[in-house]
Protein backbone atom coordinates (compact mmCIF):
# COMPACT_ATOMS: atom_id res chain seq x y z
CA UNK A 1 0.00 0.00 0.00
CA UNK A 2 1.10 3.99 -0.14
CA UNK A 3 -0.13 6.41 1.54
CA UNK A 4 0.79 10.31 0.16
CA UNK A 5 0.59 12.83 2.77
CA UNK A 6 0.29 16.58 1.26
CA UNK A 7 0.56 19.66 3.84
CA UNK A 8 -2.01 21.57 1.72
CA UNK A 9 -0.36 24.84 3.23
CA UNK A 10 2.79 24.85 1.39
CA UNK A 11 3.66 21.88 -0.78
CA UNK A 12 2.18 23.06 -3.76
CA UNK A 13 4.49 25.64 -2.97
CA UNK A 14 7.39 23.55 -2.83
CA UNK A 15 7.14 22.56 -6.45
CA UNK A 16 8.90 26.35 -7.08
CA UNK A 17 12.35 24.65 -5.36
CA UNK A 18 12.17 21.47 -7.68
CA UNK A 19 13.99 21.02 -11.23
CA UNK A 20 12.20 18.39 -13.04
CA UNK A 21 15.62 16.89 -14.73
CA UNK A 22 13.51 13.33 -16.40
CA UNK A 23 10.23 12.75 -17.07
CA UNK A 24 8.25 9.98 -18.10
CA UNK A 25 6.07 9.15 -20.89
CA UNK A 26 3.01 10.71 -18.85
CA UNK A 27 5.01 13.81 -18.39
CA UNK A 28 5.41 13.36 -14.60
CA UNK A 29 9.09 13.46 -13.24
CA UNK A 30 11.40 10.37 -13.11
CA UNK A 31 14.37 12.82 -11.29
CA UNK A 32 14.04 15.79 -9.73
CA UNK A 33 16.69 18.17 -7.71
CA UNK A 34 15.99 20.91 -5.19
CA UNK A 35 17.46 24.28 -5.56
CA UNK A 36 17.62 24.39 -1.81
CA UNK A 37 21.02 23.88 -0.32
CA UNK A 38 20.35 21.24 1.93
CA UNK A 39 23.51 19.98 4.49
CA UNK A 40 23.85 16.10 5.67
CA UNK A 41 25.05 16.00 9.06
CA UNK A 42 28.44 16.79 8.37
CA UNK A 43 28.17 20.10 6.98
CA UNK A 44 28.65 18.33 3.56
CA UNK A 45 25.93 19.29 0.89
CA UNK A 46 23.91 16.86 -0.47
CA UNK A 47 23.80 17.86 -4.14
CA UNK A 48 26.47 15.98 -5.76
CA UNK A 49 29.40 17.43 -7.35
CA UNK A 50 27.68 16.18 -11.03
CA UNK A 51 24.44 17.37 -10.41
CA UNK A 52 25.48 20.89 -10.14
CA UNK A 53 28.61 20.60 -12.33
CA UNK A 54 26.35 22.32 -14.84
CA UNK A 55 25.23 24.77 -12.71
CA UNK A 56 28.47 25.88 -11.75
CA UNK A 57 29.35 29.62 -12.13
CA UNK A 58 32.99 29.52 -14.81
CA UNK A 59 35.36 30.38 -11.36
CA UNK A 60 34.05 26.93 -9.38
CA UNK A 61 35.25 25.06 -12.31
CA UNK A 62 39.01 25.28 -12.22
CA UNK A 63 39.86 22.04 -10.04
CA UNK A 64 42.47 23.94 -7.98
CA UNK A 65 41.83 27.20 -8.23
CA UNK A 66 38.10 26.83 -6.81
CA UNK A 67 39.12 25.47 -3.24
CA UNK A 68 41.24 29.15 -2.89
CA UNK A 69 38.76 31.14 -0.47
CA UNK A 70 40.50 34.14 -1.77
CA UNK A 71 39.94 33.35 -5.18
CA UNK A 72 36.53 32.35 -5.40
CA UNK A 73 35.98 35.84 -3.37
CA UNK A 74 37.62 38.08 -5.94
CA UNK A 75 35.78 36.23 -8.98
CA UNK A 76 32.56 36.12 -7.07
CA UNK A 77 33.08 40.04 -6.86
CA UNK A 78 33.65 40.56 -10.34
CA UNK A 79 31.08 38.65 -11.57
CA UNK A 80 28.51 40.55 -9.67
CA UNK A 81 29.83 43.06 -10.77
CA UNK A 82 29.80 41.90 -15.11
CA UNK A 83 26.09 39.87 -13.71
CA UNK A 84 27.37 36.33 -14.60
CA UNK A 85 24.69 34.42 -13.19
CA UNK A 86 25.34 32.64 -9.88
CA UNK A 87 24.81 28.57 -9.20
CA UNK A 88 21.29 30.31 -7.75
CA UNK A 89 20.65 31.82 -10.45
CA UNK A 90 21.26 29.14 -13.01
CA UNK A 91 19.28 26.66 -11.42
CA UNK A 92 16.45 29.32 -11.28
CA UNK A 93 16.17 29.66 -14.59
CA UNK A 94 15.46 25.54 -14.50
CA UNK A 95 12.30 26.65 -12.42
CA UNK A 96 9.01 26.28 -14.12
CA UNK A 97 6.81 29.21 -14.52
CA UNK A 98 4.52 29.47 -11.01
CA UNK A 99 1.39 29.71 -13.43
CA UNK A 100 2.75 26.10 -14.26
CA UNK A 101 2.47 25.01 -10.51
CA UNK A 102 -1.34 23.66 -9.98
CA UNK A 103 -0.81 21.72 -13.52
CA UNK A 104 2.55 19.86 -12.67
CA UNK A 105 0.60 19.32 -8.97
CA UNK A 106 -2.30 17.54 -10.83
CA UNK A 107 0.05 15.85 -13.12
CA UNK A 108 1.84 14.15 -10.38
CA UNK A 109 -0.93 13.21 -8.52
CA UNK A 110 -2.53 11.82 -11.52
CA UNK A 111 0.67 9.69 -12.06
CA UNK A 112 0.50 8.41 -8.67
CA UNK A 113 -2.88 7.14 -8.63
CA UNK A 114 -2.27 5.76 -12.62
CA UNK A 115 1.24 4.02 -11.36
CA UNK A 116 -0.30 2.72 -8.37
CA UNK A 117 -3.26 1.11 -10.51
CA UNK A 118 -0.98 -0.10 -13.22
CA UNK A 119 0.64 -2.09 -10.24
CA UNK A 120 -2.37 -3.15 -8.22
CA UNK A 121 -1.37 -1.02 -5.54
CA UNK A 122 -3.14 0.20 -2.95
CA UNK A 123 -3.20 3.70 -2.65
CA UNK A 124 -4.29 6.34 -0.50
CA UNK A 125 -3.97 10.01 -0.28
CA UNK A 126 -4.08 12.07 3.20
CA UNK A 127 -4.92 15.83 3.11
CA UNK A 128 -3.34 17.71 6.81
CA UNK A 129 -4.25 21.61 6.61
CA UNK A 130 -2.67 24.27 8.01
CA UNK A 131 -2.61 25.13 12.02
CA UNK A 132 -6.50 26.14 12.08
CA UNK A 133 -6.51 29.44 14.38
CA UNK A 134 -3.18 30.44 11.52
CA UNK A 135 -5.81 29.17 8.70
CA UNK A 136 -6.01 32.62 6.53
CA UNK A 137 -8.51 30.02 4.29
CA UNK A 138 -9.45 27.31 3.29
CA UNK A 139 -9.67 27.77 -0.69
CA UNK A 140 -6.53 25.99 -1.37
CA UNK A 141 -6.99 23.18 0.82
CA UNK A 142 -10.38 22.81 -0.29
CA UNK A 143 -9.64 22.99 -3.65
CA UNK A 144 -6.70 20.64 -3.33
CA UNK A 145 -9.24 18.07 -1.55
CA UNK A 146 -11.66 18.36 -4.89
CA UNK A 147 -8.97 17.63 -6.94
CA UNK A 148 -7.71 14.63 -5.39
CA UNK A 149 -10.76 13.05 -4.77
CA UNK A 150 -13.51 14.44 -7.67
CA UNK A 151 -11.41 15.39 -10.41
CA UNK A 152 -9.03 12.14 -9.99
CA UNK A 153 -11.66 10.44 -8.02
CA UNK A 154 -8.73 9.23 -5.66
CA UNK A 155 -9.23 7.71 -2.52
CA UNK A 156 -8.68 10.38 -0.01
CA UNK A 157 -8.57 10.85 4.07
CA UNK A 158 -9.48 14.76 4.20
CA UNK A 159 -7.81 15.49 8.26
CA UNK A 160 -9.52 18.94 7.95
CA UNK A 161 -12.86 17.93 9.60
CA UNK A 162 -11.07 16.13 13.00
CA UNK A 163 -8.46 18.81 13.60
CA UNK A 164 -8.29 21.85 16.30
CA UNK A 165 -5.17 23.98 17.69
CA UNK A 166 -5.08 21.30 20.50
CA UNK A 167 -3.10 18.36 17.62
CA UNK A 168 -0.37 21.06 16.92
CA UNK A 169 2.19 22.36 18.72
CA UNK A 170 2.38 26.32 19.76
CA UNK A 171 3.49 28.27 17.17
CA UNK A 172 4.70 25.44 15.06
CA UNK A 173 3.05 24.10 11.55
CA UNK A 174 3.82 20.38 12.84
CA UNK A 175 1.57 18.13 14.78
CA UNK A 176 1.88 16.93 18.55
CA UNK A 177 1.35 13.50 19.70
CA UNK A 178 -1.84 13.87 19.78
CA UNK A 179 -2.41 15.38 16.09
CA UNK A 180 -0.16 11.69 14.92
CA UNK A 181 -2.28 9.76 17.15
CA UNK A 182 -5.53 11.15 15.34
CA UNK A 183 -3.97 11.11 11.63
CA UNK A 184 -3.23 7.57 12.13
CA UNK A 185 -6.53 6.77 13.93
CA UNK A 186 -8.22 8.54 11.17
CA UNK A 187 -5.96 6.45 8.64
CA UNK A 188 -6.79 2.98 10.05
CA UNK A 189 -10.46 3.70 10.53
CA UNK A 190 -10.54 4.34 6.72
CA UNK A 191 -8.43 1.34 5.78
CA UNK A 192 -10.56 -1.05 8.09
CA UNK A 193 -14.04 0.18 6.60
CA UNK A 194 -12.38 0.04 2.67
CA UNK A 195 -10.31 -2.48 2.82
CA UNK A 196 -11.46 -6.18 1.09
CA UNK A 197 -11.44 -8.72 3.69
Amino acid sequence: MLIVVLYTENDLEDLTENIWRETDARGAPTKIMTTRMYMDHNGRLLHTPEALQEFLPWNFRIPVLRRSHVFTAVTNILNRGSATPSLTDRMESELADRSELWGRFILCIRSIGEWARERDVEVLFVTIPAVPKQRKGTTLHERIVHAIEVTLNLPLVDLLPFLSTDEYFDHDLHFNPEGHALAAAKILEHLDVDRPR
